[in-house]
């Protein structure tokens, strides 16, 4: 990619909807390499899910966009365990198989400037790409609460919405 990010290094890249998965990857992916006596046999992004709805855009995503060689969704049965709780959902496992996109995702997980840099430069890329951040990170919560102010009772709504990663720069890029 140009210094001045005037040429994306996939084509993939140039597609807003791309970037809603590099943001939902940084937030909540991983990188998965599978090796046999050192040699690297492929690489995968992986998602672990909760939400169907979620787990069926990112696999277009990656049949229809970045046209990777295998998009796979495995449906994990809720676990049972101690921590487990009754009606607990299942988790869908989505594979993208593609070294083009894992060295994508290797390339903004090592460099926040150029990603801040793109970002900046592209408002509908931007926004995919925080929209896919949230759906990975973040969450919506709405209330109300009942008060008396001087003698009569008010209904106060309320609402917050808030993102939650370890990786303070990453949160700065958002």
């Amino acid at each position: 990619m140009a210094s001045n990010d005037a040429e994306f290094t996939f084509e993939f890249e140039r597609d807003p909807r791309a970037w809603y998965l590099l943001g939902f990857a940084l937030g909540d992916g991983f990188l998965d390499v599978w090796r046999i006596e050192g040699t690297t046999i492929w690489r995968a992004l992986e998602f672990d899910i909760t939400n169907e709805r979620i787990a069926k855009y990112l696999c277009s995503i990656g049949r229809d966009i970045i046209k990777a060689d295998h998009v796979v969704v495995k449906v994990k049965p809720p676990v049972r365990g101690r921590r487990s709780k009754p009606g607990k959902k299942s988790v869908y496992r989505v594979f993208i198989v593609s070294d083009e996109v894992s060295d994508w995702f290797l390339k903004y997980r090592n460099d926040y400037e150029m990603l801040k840099r793109v970002l900046i430069k592209r408002p509908k890329h931007a926004k995919e790409y925080i929209r896919g951040f949230f759906d990975a990170e973040g969450y919506f919560r709405e209330w109300m609460y009942k008060r008396v102010r001087k003698g009569r009772v008010v209904v106060e709504r309320r609402a917050r919405i808030k993102i939650v990663n370890n990786d303070k720069k990453l949160l700065e890029v958002v």
